[in-house]
């Protein structure tokens, strides 16, 4: 063949290579989400702590198989467990991993200040949700941590319209700092813990919340953990909760016959996420993915809401996006953890000057 002719051939060669490729019958390059797809088939299973509400409905499990086998094209096998506390799961993993062992879980849910800690010991794997899958939007991943944020929780005031005064009941606080008024002391429950002192200070400042704090410490405060909380200001045997639970004490209330009520628009506004990610060293890290990018498909959420009332508030359409603008519209500002270190270390603080 003569070098003209040879030029000529190869030419031709990579027009028609081109041609092909412009046509879509040339083989497209693997993409990453493909690649994870496939080791998830062989990987063939998942396991993940999830909110044990969740975990708890019948068909729930059966239901999240099938949409992530659909979706992606796969045949896994997920189980998804209740968590037995974030706390003691996130503990359960640490040890895993500095024992060499690979970890319980492929994946696992918790708030950003339980996450945190896994954070800090590498105990999750780097994943850029957003470039992996087309649906996830930045504002759905904790940045600080990387995690997937499955679904939100406010903390707002409730009171019972049965136990409630009606000079009380007309004096409904508008603000935070009129749980201070001589006219709540002795009738407050306050839930053990004070990430709600600690999100406040995000916004107000630590030397404000600390004086905060030491007021409300002499309202003769009722300490309980959250489900007695919850049970005792829904039996009325106080009027109001400092904070609970937005929106699973209103749904738990309405479902219960309970006569509670939630007071929103104070500001600013305590939030708290809950969140999935996936663990260092999982045995099943693909499958992992897959499970927790379907979880935040509008048809999941979708599914979600309808068994538990709860949700991500970043899926346009929902009716968890349409608590929070209202929540927003109110004027009520949105604060979250940020500076985790910051934030424990002020937890501390708190805690000591309520006696937790």
């Amino acid at each position: 063949m003569t070098q003209s002719r040879f030029k000529i051939s190869v030419s031709l060669v990579f027009s028609m290579a081109a041609l092909l490729a412009y046509a879509g019958l040339a083989p497209a390059a693997t993409s990453a989400l493909d690649q994870i797809i496939q080791a998830a088939k062989q990987e063939g299973e998942a396991v993940i702590r999830i909110n044990t509400d969740l975990a708890a409905k019948d068909g729930f499990e059966k239901t999240i198989n099938d949409g992530v086998n659909k979706k992606f094209g796969v045949n896994l096998k997920v189980r998804l467990l209740g968590t037995r506390g974030m706390d003691q799961d996130a503990a359960t993993i640490i040890s895993e991993l500095d024992s060499g062992r690979q970890p319980s879980w492929d994946a696992v849910t918790g708030t950003a200040t339980t996450l945190y800690r896994l954070k800090q010991r590498n105990a999750f794997e780097s994943v850029d949700w957003p470039r992996l899958f087309p649906h996830i939007i930045p504002k759905m991943i904790d940045q600080a941590i990387g995690s997937v944020i499955l679904s939100v929780n406010w903390y707002l005031p409730y009171y019972n319209t049965r136990s409630i005064s009606k000079d009380d009941l007309a004096n409904l606080p508008k603000k935070w700092e009129d749980f201070l008024d001589p006219r709540w002391k002795g009738k407050l429950i306050h839930p053990l813990g004070t990430r709600q002192e600690v999100l406040l200070a995000r916004v107000w400042g630590e030397e404000k919340t600390v004086e905060f704090t030491r007021q409300l410490a002499k309202q003769e405060l009722l300490i309980a953990r959250f489900p007695e909380a919850r049970s005792r200001v829904f039996a009325g045997e106080r009027p109001v909760a400092y904070f609970g639970d937005y929106p699973i004490w209103h749904t738990e209330a309405e479902a219960r016959g309970a006569p509670v009520q939630p007071i929103i628009g104070l500001d600013p506004q305590p939030t708290v996420y809950f969140m999935l990610g996936v663990t260092t060293k999982a045995r099943n890290s693909n499958a992992a993915k897959l499970v927790l990018a379907y979880l935040v498909t509008p048809e999941a959420q979708q599914y979600i809401y309808s068994l538990v009332k709860y949700g991500s508030p970043f899926i346009p359409g929902s009716s968890i996006e349409k608590i929070q603008r209202e929540m927003e519209s109110k004027g009520a500002r949105l604060v979250t953890f940020g500076n985790l270190e910051e934030d424990e270390r002020r937890n501390r603080i708190f805690n000591k000057i309520l006696g937790f």
